[in-house]
């Protein structure tokens, strides 16, 4: 989804698959307060539009 719809983003993690909490810290900031993410909530919400949208259409929620 993050290269596809840019709507998400990696988190690096170790040989484990573990991650620091403090990268964790890090993307949830740049993701509620910074540019980058604003712009990924902003097509975060177009998309949820265009979904509801095209299910309303195929009678999904009526």
């Amino acid at each position: 989804m993050e290269e596809e719809m840019g709507v998400g983003m990696e988190m690096k993690s170790g040989a484990m698959g573990e991650v620091d909490a403090g990268k964790v810290e890090r993307v949830v900031r740049m993701v509620m307060e910074g540019e980058k993410g604003k712009d990924m909530r902003e097509r975060v919400a177009r998309c949820g539009e265009m979904i509801r949208v095209a299910m309303e259409e195929e009678g999904v929620f009526g």
